[in-house]
């Protein structure tokens, strides 16, 4: 999306909804809008349709190319457009622009984040060259961290920046938090950041290389228990009556708990969460290489997409790229209640279900879960008997695009960012644009797959 249309004035209105009970939306207001360039998919893109990596690109580009954090405690609402324009609001009945600032825009938008530290007094924002770019909450910049070593590394899709979380420091005046960094390529940083003095290096850890995988897509951290908590692919073989069965600890949805420690190693896996023991099992035979082929499995690959804890750190729910919904108990990671996602109805319409795609926790005992299609609902966790006809049968609360993303920055604090297609007549005729670098990411990521069963094959015809 491109061509942004002057709107300042337009920021200012608000279409105020009648507060209800039931209503979680407050206040919808119009932050900018802008035309939009329309990219039609090459034929070379289907070549993804066979690999995990389809559903985890597809939700990324499904997410709006401006990015939104919130800042609770001190009512702040950052903004940061593909244009490169960062704003920094106050939340109040509505948004009151504080600053503006123009920084450098990113070729990819769908591959940056933007996140707010934990004291809230810095604003995190990371490049799809994964570079991160450190402001103060005035939006002043205060430096750049290259983590490749260069603030010119070309685009690369498992360099990218996954993940940003982190933590208050307490006792030390001169550093504000300790920021963790998490990308696609299981590497993961920890700096100590500061405003005036910078930023310090703390540790850097290969989970990657720990967990035998090639890819890492999300994290968590619970700095109270001192654990985070790291999402990669898994496999699962559904069959009969056991698919609400099929998840019996962490290690069966490929998430590891890590225990942060000050010295090396710096990060302790805990027993029984370290990676997907049935991977590892099937990883050096013939028989490994089958399971991972998508045309000679019945099984399917997974991972966690979206992850949180709930205010008391006592509950984790989760969202797979199948659409699964799952809450485990912490620290023991017991599964708590599982809902895997319903392919159709067994009545005679064979009605087709939506399918979840972020959920987070409203309260201790109450989520709220955006689907694909926009449609938002809330679920209670009290009793998880029913939870899967809250999930599924339940009317939902509001109505969104199918461009959106769920914010709570805080408990009883909900935000959508969404992004709406404007009217035939208000947007200039599409152009179709060709894009190389997802083209070329499929390839990447085909090639990374096929050299795995290469290794795979080659390791059983030696005998390994």
């Amino acid at each position: 999306m491109d061509d942004k249309d002057d709107s300042d004035a337009e920021k200012a209105d608000a279409d105020v909804s009648v507060e209800d009970d039931d209503q979680l939306l407050l206040e919808r207001q119009i932050v900018g809008r802008w035309n939009a360039t329309i990219w039609h998919p090459h034929p070379l893109q289907n070549l993804r349709n066979t690999l995990l990596q389809t559903l985890l690109i597809k939700r990324i580009e499904s997410l709006p190319l401006w990015k939104v954090a919130f800042a609770p405690k001190q009512n702040l609402a950052a903004l940061l457009t593909q244009e490169g324009d960062l704003e920094i609001s106050s939340v109040d009945t509505q948004l009151s622009l504080i600053a503006k600032v123009k920084v450098l825009s990113d070729p990819s938008p769908d591959w940056c984040l933007l996140e707010w530290t934990a004291s809230e007094n810095l604003l995190i924002s990371s490049r799809s060259n994964a570079v991160l770019d450190v402001f103060e909450s005035s939006a002043s910049f205060c430096y750049s961290i290259p983590l490749e070593g260069s603030l010119t590394v070309e685009f690369d899709a498992m360099r990218a920046v996954c993940q940003l979380t982190s933590r208050a420091t307490s006792g030390e005046p001169k550093w504000l938090d300790e920021l963790f960094v998490l990308q696609y390529n299981g590497r993961l940083r920890c700096f100590k950041v500061g405003r005036l003095s910078g930023y310090h290096p703390m540790f850097e850890f290969d989970i990657g290389d720990q967990l035998s995988v090639t890819l890492t897509n999300t994290m968590c951290l619970l700095p109270a228990s001192g654990l985070l908590l790291v999402s990669s692919p898994f496999r699962v073989t559904r069959s009969g009556n056991n698919d609400d069965n099929y998840v019996g600890g962490a290690a069966d949805v490929g998430l590891s708990a890590w225990r942060l420690v000050d010295t090396e190693p710096y990060l302790v896996p805990l027993p029984g969460t370290l990676t997907d023991a049935s991977l590892k099992a099937n990883s050096n035979s013939l028989g490994g290489l089958v399971g991972w082929l998508p045309f000679l499995s019945s099984a399917t690959s997974s991972a966690i997409v979206c992850m949180a804890m709930n205010p008391s750190q006592s509950l984790l729910v989760f969202v797979t790229a199948n659409g699964d919904v799952g809450i485990f108990h912490v620290p023991s990671f017991k599964p708590k209640a599982f809902v895997p996602h319903r392919q159709s109805s067994s009545n005679s319409n064979n009605e087709r279900f939506d399918i979840p795609v972020q959920t987070l926790w409203w309260s201790d005992e109450e989520v709220v879960i955006l689907f694909a299609s926009g449609a938002l609902k809330m679920c209670s966790t009290a009793s998880v008997d029913n939870l899967s006809e809250q999930v599924y049968q339940t009317r939902p609360l509001h109505l969104f695009s199918n461009c959106a993303k769920l914010l709570v920055p805080a408990a009883g604090l909900c935000f959508i960012h969404e992004c709406q297609k404007a009217s035939s007549n208000q947007m200039d005729t599409p152009v179709p644009l060709p894009n190389e670098n997802r083209i070329w990411l499929a390839v990447r990521m085909s090639a990374v797959t096929l050299y795995g069963w290469m290794k795979i094959a080659v390791g059983a015809a030696v005998g390994q």
